[in-house]
Order: C-alpha cells, then structure tokens, then sequence
C-alpha cells in the first residue's frame, strides 16, 4: 500500500497552539532527513536564543531589539511525520 508524508511543524501553546504543514512527499527517507534537520537546527537555535534570556528565562531588557525573533523560536516545537495512507 502506498502512502504519502507530510512534514509539519507546531508552535504555540494552548491559545496559540498552531501547526505549519511544510511539505508533502512519497519519499519517507526525504521527510525523515527533512525533520531531523529541522529538529537539530532548532535546538541549536534555542541554544542560540538563552544568551539572550535572564536567569528567569525571560529576555533582557538590552536585547529588545531581537524580542520578535527571540519569540518565534521559542514558540516553535519540534518537526514531525504524519503519514496518510493512499486507498485505490
């Protein structure tokens, strides 16, 4: 049976919970590298993001000129595959 794989991403919590769809693909083998990528470079990015943060977690009040892009990668959760089965 043949499926297709599509590639999303969340962000959000509660309220603002929302989810992105990337791409959709046949190749299972594409997806899965596409969201190891995705993950690995988001964790290195958070990493990136705590020079920014105060020990509460909040950022600094010197560095409010990032305060957008700071919150759009702390707002995103991780990359994931949801498969969907094609019926002929």
């Amino acid at each position: 049976m043949n499926s297709i794989y599509l590639v999303k991403y969340s962000a959000g919590f509660m309220d603002d919970y929302h989810e992105v769809d990337v791409f959709v693909t046949f190749d299972n083998e594409l997806a899965e590298r596409y969201v190891e990528r995705f993950n690995s470079l988001l964790v290195k990015l958070k990493e990136h993001c705590k020079r920014f943060e105060n020990e509460n977690g909040q950022i600094k009040d010197e560095h409010m000129d990032v305060f957008d892009r700071w919150h759009k990668i702390k707002d995103v959760n991780n990359c994931y595959i949801t498969s969907i089965e094609i019926r002929e």
